[in-house]
């Protein structure tokens, strides 16, 4: 008997909905030159509503997933991050972003999705305000025991960083909460924005020139896709493409963590005044730059990961540079 594969997060997501949900969508999508919403965005929240209404569900609790859904499913990529890494890039979220919120427009996809641990992970995708014309940045977290968080938005202005961008959509979030947001009301502002900044930074990593992703070998055997499957999907294992990203760098900290450990288990040494530092480590962090001409389509944001750093350790502790995969 052939090995059953293990359904992902966004597919046990998907059955929420009945099967009509996405023909629904699909008519929906139809209104787009008419309402003229952002390339960027799959489908706006409020299609996304609006079908929820139709199938019997609550708009205004099912509306984000019903579009976050629908515009995974077109693609359907899948970016698992390797444990260690994503415990060093979530350490350096406290670190002031200032990046360019334009960077975001170089996620690969309108929407993947981004699995961080092995029970949980979340989408990131584009929405359009038809209200306002307001582009947001939306990222909506699921969990294997089925648990749903309201999504975490980021507003998409020219002018802002990704640090503004952050604190603008978690001030919007809080005002827009609701009687059936009750939980939402009642958290300190800044567990969200932490939360917000913990998840933006594998959107970033994504977005890095250096980032460091293969296709996974084992859907890879499965993976067949189409121009035909993205305009009429079957949600099927065969439509998943799914990527590791920074396996390799993973066992690089894995080595790092521990040499360090096998450091603190040695014999104390003593640092006197005017002596170099006890070791420690400088966390990773964010560097950015623009190449090309101003006011032409040749300029592009680079985004770099710098690794984190081992200092006054013993050599060959720290992590390596890392080239992008093509």
């Amino acid at each position: 008997m052939a090995k059953k594969l293990n359904e992902p997060l966004p597919f046990k997501a998907l059955k929420q909905f009945p099967e009509k949900t996405w023909g629904l969508c699909d008519k929906c999508v139809e209104l787009k030159q008419q309402m003229g919403w952002n390339d960027c965005c799959i489908l706006p929240i409020a299609g996304g509503m609006a079908v929820a209404g139709e199938i019997g569900m609550n708009p205004a609790g099912d509306g984000y997933k019903v579009a976050a859904l629908y515009a995974w499913r077109r693609y359907k990529e899948i970016y698992s991050f390797d444990h260690d890494l994503a415990e060093m890039l979530e350490a350096q979220a406290d670190v002031e972003m200032d990046i360019p919120i334009e960077i975001l427009f170089q996620l690969p996809y309108p929407c993947v999705f981004i699995q961080h641990r092995s029970d949980a992970g979340f989408f990131a995708h584009f929405e359009h305000d038809v209200n306002n014309s307001q582009v947001e940045f939306r990222m909506w977290m699921i969990t294997e025991s089925g648990d749903v968080n309201l999504p975490l938005i980021l507003h998409i202005e020219k002018q802002y960083t990704v640090s503004e961008a952050v604190d603008k959509g978690v001030e919007e979030a809080m005002k827009r909460s609701t009687p059936d947001h009750d939980f939402l009301i009642g958290q300190m502002l800044d567990d969200i924005k932490q939360r917000a900044a913990e998840l933006i930074q594998y959107v970033l990593y994504i977005c890095a020139d250096n980032s460091q992703r293969e296709e996974n070998p084992e859907q890879k055997k499965f993976t067949r896709r189409t121009d035909e499957s993205e305009k009429k999907p079957k949600d099927v294992f065969r439509e998943i493409r799914k990527w590791d990203v920074g396996f390799r760098i993973g066992s690089q900290i894995r080595r790092m963590k521990a040499d360090r450990h096998d450091q603190s288990e040695a014999p104390a040494r003593t640092y006197q005044k005017g002596s170099k530092k006890a070791p420690h480590a400088r966390r990773g962090h964010w560097h950015h730059y623009w190449i090309g001409k101003h006011e032409t389509d040749e300029r592009k944001l680079i985004l770099k990961w710098v690794a984190p750093i081992f200092i006054n350790g013993d050599e060959g502790d720290n992590i390596a540079t890392i080239h992008p995969v093509k």
